[in-house]
Parts: structure tokens; C-alpha cells; sequence
């Protein structure tokens, strides 16, 4: 699926979206209304699911950059990280919030990837005689600064 034209592409703006999301609700409690109904706890929980999954998978495959057994071996090993390590994960990030910068930063930069190497970003560009070497360096950059910033102004209620 990955060698169909604007797949890699789509893929990379979702994980830009969850970058700077991840980064804007650092420290703070978002507002989550709650399933009145055990039908909508269940929808919920399977769309966080697909989604959580379709992310993983997406983020393994852009950075396997095509190998499968490298895709195999990420998401075979993300999952039980996922599953078993959740509670160490989220208490080094509380302990080290450096850790969920740099996270996003490596969402940016593997976007970026997906990017320049999405067949139809790739025929866009060539058009146009611009190199696309230096792109997920720069959308790592961006997406730090910007979820920063998000966040910055969300905590301060739009006042610095």
C-alpha cells in the first residue's frame, strides 16, 4: 500500500498532526467527555485503537524505508513495548519531559521521510527542480517549535 501515490504523503501529515498535538497538550488535561452509553466506550476505545495502530504501523514502515523485515522486526517489537512498557514509558516521560520533544521531533523528521520519498511528492518536485534532502530536518524543526508554541499559549490562555 505504501507505493501508491499520496499514501506516504497522508500518512506523514497525520503524524505531523499527532507531533504537534502531542507536544500542545504536554502537562495539561485535555477535555474528554465521557461514553454515557456502553456502546459509545466501546466505539471509542476501537477508534483509538485503529488509529493508535495505523500510526505505529505508518511510522514503522516510513522508517524501515521499505524493508519488510525491518517492518516486521518494529512492529513486532512496538507492540509488546507498547503493551508491557507503557507504565516505565510514561514515567520517564514525566520524569524527563526532554523525552516527548525529542519523540516529536523524531515524529517530524520520519515524516519528512515519508514525504520525499511518497511517489507523487517525488514527481511534484522533480518538476520543479527542488531537492527534498533537507525537508524532515526542517518539519522536525517546525513541528517542535509549533507544538511548543501551541502548548505555550494553551497554558497561558492566549496571554505571555
Amino acid at each position: 500500500l505504501l507505493s501508491f501515490p499520496f499514501i506516504k504523503a497522508g500518512g506523514a501529515v497525520l503524524l505531523i498532526y499527532i507531533a504537534i498535538k502531542l507536544l500542545a497538550d504536554e502537562g495539561h488535561n485535555s477535555q474528554v467527555q465521557e461514553a454515557t452509553t456502553l456502546g459509545k466506550a466501546v466505539l471509542i476505545i476501537i477508534i483509538a485503537d485503529f488509529v493508535m495502530s495505523l500510526d505505529n504501523v505508518l511510522a514503522v514502515a516510513a522508517a524501515a524505508d521499505n524493508n519488510l523485515q525491518v517492518i516486521v522486526l518494529g512492529i513486532g517489537l512496538s507492540i509488546p513495548l507498547i503493551v508491557w512498557g507503557s507504565s516505565l514509558i510514561t514515567r520517564l516521560l514525566k520524569r524527563f519531559p526532554l523525552l516527548v520533544h525529542i519523540g516529536a521531533a523524531i515524529l517530524g523528521y520520519t515524516a519528512g521521510g515519508m514525504l520525499i520519498s511518497d511517489k507523487a511528492t517525488i514527481d511534484l518536485f522533480t518538476q520543479t527542480n527542488r531537492s527534498l534532502t533537507i525537508l524532515p530536518y526542517m518539519l522536525a524543526i517546525i513541528v517542535v517549535l509549533t507544538g511548543t508554541l501551541i502548548g505555550r499559549v494553551r497554558h497561558n490562555k492566549g496571554t505571555y
